[in-house]
């Protein structure tokens, strides 16, 4: 196939897109698998890639497959046993980053970027989780943690816009293995010699044209000291980016999702700022960021019904929310877990269905 568009395709079983062929300049987005198996079957599977972008699948991105010169972005991976949206396949000058629930398990990758590809599994609803077991063989490579093999490095590859393009500055510009190599990059420009990291080769003559920028924060009031989520949305070729988070703090060699941890409570404005031959002095966006001290939690008056008790409590974004419960409150008590629940910000609600005791206890604590 050459030149096409596969979307919103919905597969049974294996290969929500694609199964089996030849793939060339192609777009595979927004396809889906009804049965969930234990191997996360992708939306390809076992099929050869050159110069194609896999985004917004769902239970995948590719498996058992070759891919060259491919961006594999924003897909989720919720298979029961294997969380990676690109599982046994083989990546040549390939992009992998911001996808759900894991990266990529097994076969190998090089001259690639694996960045930013997470869980949900954690008290700041992100853990990064590049790579997993069965571990894939990687050289020259953009990850982290770093992993072992020749040329590999751990540092922020600084991407912008779509999650495809380097800025001018990012330490994968040059830093990829000349004879792995081949064709051409996804935007059908020539790699340099050495290559960059991943699939796009940094032109600095496309540097030019019109610039916006727009700065998302899903959780605008946050715990101290808890990663706070920050997302840029720039239209247009940007060189670089900077950040400023309102602190004092600024960093010029982040890519345009990345997270930050306020450790003193205040209400911080973040900047975001593209710039581009065009724009020299920088076109920016700003939001604000509440960051509160660590609050107990507040609990409301409880319910009781049917064998049921339910009590509902106050939590923050970013702290994690421990019940427990005891029959006894001689010292020394004895606690007993019933439920950790992440915080939202909002008022929480736990029931336990299995109040039969004369009396019962609860607390909440956070961590």
């Amino acid at each position: 196939m050459l030149d096409c568009i596969i979307t919103d395709n919905v597969a049974f079983r294996i290969g929500g897109g694609v199964y089996s062929g030849f793939l060339n300049r192609c777009v595979i987005a927004q396809n889906t698998v009804r049965f969930r198996p234990a191997i996360s079957p992708g939306a390809v599977q076992g099929a050869v890639l050159n110069n194609c972008l896999i985004t917004e699948n769902q239970y995948g991105g590719i498996s058992f497959s070759r891919a060259t010169n491919c961006a594999i972005l924003r897909n989720t991976s919720l298979a029961t046993s294997v969380q990676a949206v690109v599982v046994s396949s083989i990546l040549h000058q390939c992009t992998v980053a911001l996808n759900t629930e894991g990266g990529v398990t097994g076969g190998s990758a090089v001259n690639s970027i694996i960045w930013n590809n997470w869980n949900s599994l954690a008290r700041d609803d992100r853990i990064i989780r590049n790579y997993l077991g069965p571990l894939p063989v990687m050289s020259f490579c953009c990850t982290y943690p770093l992993p072992s093999g020749t040329g590999n490095i751990a540092e922020d590859p600084q991407l912008l816009d779509d999650g495809i393009h380097l800025a001018a500055t990012s330490p994968c510009r040059g830093a990829g293995l000349a004879s792995a190599a081949s064709g051409f990059d996804l935007d059908g420009d020539p790699w340099s010699n050495p290559p960059s990291m991943g699939c796009d080769e940094v032109v600095e003559a496309a540097f030019v044209g019109p610039l916006t920028v727009t700065l998302t924060i899903p959780h605008p009031q946050v715990a101290a000291a808890i990663p706070q989520l920050l997302t840029g949305e720039i239209n247009g070729r940007a060189a670089r980016i900077e950040w400023s988070f309102g602190d004092g703090v600024i960093a010029a060699n982040l890519s345009y999702q990345t997270g930050y941890a306020w450790t003193t409570p205040g209400t911080y404005t973040v900047t975001l700022t593209a710039y581009n031959e065009d724009h020299p002095s920088g076109v920016s966006a700003q939001a604000t960021v509440e960051v509160q001290p660590w609050l107990p939690p507040q609990l409301g008056a409880g319910a009781w019904r049917n064998g049921q008790y339910t009590l509902s409590f106050t939590s923050q974004f970013g702290l994690t929310c421990v019940v427990e419960q005891t029959t006894d409150l001689t010292p020394p008590i004895t606690w007993q877990l019933q439920q950790t629940v992440p915080g939202t910000g909002g008022l929480i609600r736990f029931t336990n269905t299995e109040a039969n005791a004369p009396m019962e206890f609860y607390r909440v604590r956070t961590e």
